[in-house]
């Protein structure tokens, strides 16, 4: 083992003048920090990070040794009914099932290292809030709505998970508030982007005025976080109505036929995701398939691999071709 110390000794606990003399020597015969800094400098290193993050949930988890992990060599009994195809990066071979990531997998980064020891919960708030408990830990997306407000008239976080009546209870925001839940565009909250039937901007504008002025009546009564909160959303609200980012952001009249058939009838979600991270929007999360699969594994795992196959092609793919694919970070999991 490498010392900077010379020979490895007893520690004391403390580092004498001479031990740091002795440390500071390798800087008249190596590289000192300041010529590591300066190298890194000219090197003209990138360091921006991802503007927007596609968070692809597969709710259940799909078989690894089925899907990305293969185990060619081994037993019968436990390799499985489907065969691994090799990939455009020498070495890594995914399941058959899968052929168009097999060409992508140069753009791709598989992530064997994430273990969970609840196997019978599937941990999806463990994943995406870094907590064991449920309930204990705000979401990815609220965090980030937290610490990046937004008055351009578009949500910090929207959920295209569409679990009726409520959420998923890795979306919560749980103690920042109410006002960093996602948004979620269906039903009534697609319809309300727009502007009532018979509802001008200026009429909305002295609703706006009035509404303030209650509000600063009520404040004087009662205030709570949970007001707060329903505040918060209001301002949202307006700011949505009243910008045509949003409602422009899920219009997806403005996609030309071509690329509708690139994602397909069963991959919209990841397209409407694409258009939602172009226009700005910082978070957000999908769900494809559901891969509880414990009975009908190879079967489940038949149908639904050809269909998260196509959706996260099309949606790197895509990507690449507009450019964005050094803003947009893209986690499946």
């Amino acid at each position: 083992m490498w010392n900077f110390f010379g020979p490895m000794r007893r520690c004391r606990g403390t580092i004498s003048r001479r031990d740091v003399l002795r440390v500071g020597g390798l800087g008249f015969t190596g590289l000192t920090l300041a010529d590591v800094l300066r190298h890194r400098a000219s090197a003209g290193t990138n360091t921006e990070r991802a503007k927007s993050v596609i968070m692809i949930w597969m709710r259940g988890g799909p078989s690894h040794i089925d899907s990305f992990d293969m185990k060619p060599n081994a037993p019968a009994e436990v390799r499985g009914e489907f065969r691994p195809i090799p990939t455009n990066v020498l070495g890594i071979q995914i399941c058959e099932h899968m052929p168009l990531l097999a060409g992508d997998m140069d753009k791709l980064a598989i992530v064997r290292g994430i273990k969970s020891n609840d196997l019978g919960d599937h941990t999806p708030h463990f994943i995406i809030t870094g907590s064991p408990d449920r309930g204990k830990r705000p979401a990815f997306g609220g965090i980030v709505s937290h610490l990046q407000p937004r008055s351009d008239g578009l949500p910090p976080y929207v959920s295209l998970m569409y679990k009726p009546p409520g959420l998923y209870d890795n979306e919560g925001p749980v103690y920042l508030g109410a006002s960093h839940r996602p948004f979620v565009p269906r039903g009534d909250g697609l319809a309300n982007l727009s502007l009532a039937k018979g509802v001008s901007l200026n009429r909305l504008s002295d609703r706006r005025r009035l509404l303030t002025e209650f509000d600063g009546r009520n404040r004087g009564i009662e205030h709570s976080d949970a007001m707060a909160g329903i505040d918060t959303f209001t301002q949202r609200a307006l700011e949505m109505v009243t910008s045509s980012k949003a409602c422009d952001a899920f219009d997806m009249s403005q996609e030309s036929a071509e690329t509708h058939a690139r994602y397909g009838k069963f991959c919209e979600n990841f397209l409407i995701a694409r258009r939602l991270v172009e226009a700005g929007i910082p978070v957000v999360t999908l769900k494809v398939g559901d891969w509880d699969t414990h009975e009908k594994n190879f079967e489940d795992h038949r149908e639904q691999l050809p269909q998260l196959d196509q959706g996260i092609h099309a949606l790197v793919t895509d990507l690449h071709e507009r450019g964005l694919q050094d803003d947009i970070a893209v986690v499946v999991w």
